[in-house]
C-alpha cells in the first residue's frame, strides 16, 4: 500500500513538473536581443580560479583541516551558483540556436544546429554536475565534473558569438 502511494505521488510530481516545463517552453515573440538580455553573467576567470587544482592544493598545504573544510563548503556554494547560471544560459542559447536552425540562410542554420548540439550536451553535463554539487554538500568527494562543464560552456559561448556575428552581417 505504501509503495502504491509513493508511486502515485511520484507520478503526480512528474506530471506537475512536465506541465511546468511545457508552459515554460511555450513559444513567444521574443527577439534574439531579448533572449540575450536574459543571459546571466558568468565570470569565467573567477570560475577557473575556483576549480584550479593548484589553488586547492595550495590551500590544503597551507591551512588547517577545519579552515579548508569551511572554504570547501563556500567554494561548493559558489560553484553551485555558477553551474546554475550555466544551466540557465545554455537554455537561452538553445532557444537562440533553435530559432537560427529555421533561418533561410544555410550558413546561419548550420551554425544554429551546431550551437544547439553543443548547448544541449553542455546543459546535460551541467545538470549532472549540479546534482553532484548538491550531493557534495553531504559527501565532499562528489564535487567532480565542474572543469568539463566550464570548458563546455566556454565552447558554447564561442559558438554563440560566431552565430551572433553572422546575424550582424
Amino acid at each position: 500500500m505504501i509503495i502504491t502511494i509513493i508511486f502515485v505521488l511520484f507520478a503526480l510530481l512528474a506530471a506537475v513538473f512536465f506541465a511546468l516545463v511545457a508552459r515554460k517552453r511555450a513559444p513567444g515573440d521574443i527577439s534574439y536581443s531579448g533572449l540575450l538580455d536574459r543571459l546571466e553573467p558568468i565570470d569565467v576567470p573567477a570560475l577557473h580560479n575556483l576549480i584550479d587544482p593548484r589553488e586547492l592544493e595550495y590551500l590544503r598545504t597551507n591551512l588547517d583541516h577545519a579552515t579548508v573544510s569551511r572554504l570547501d563548503r563556500k567554494r561548493n556554494r559558489a560553484l553551485t551558483v555558477y553551474v546554475r547560471r550555466i544551466v540557465h544560459n545554455t537554455e537561452i542559447l538553445m532557444m537562440c540556436a533553435d530559432a537560427a536552425t529555421r533561418s533561410e540562410h544555410a550558413e546561419i542554420a548550420t551554425a544554429g544546429a551546431d550551437l544547439l548540439n553543443i548547448a544541449m550536451r553542455v546543459r546535460m553535463r551541467a545538470l549532472g554536475t549540479l546534482a553532484l554539487l548538491y550531493g557534495a554538500r553531504l559527501l565532499p568527494s562528489l564535487a567532480a565534473g565542474v572543469p568539463k562543464t566550464v570548458a563546455g560552456y566556454t565552447d558554447v559561448r564561442q559558438h554563440s558569438d560566431n552565430l551572433l556575428s553572422m546575424f550582424a552581417r
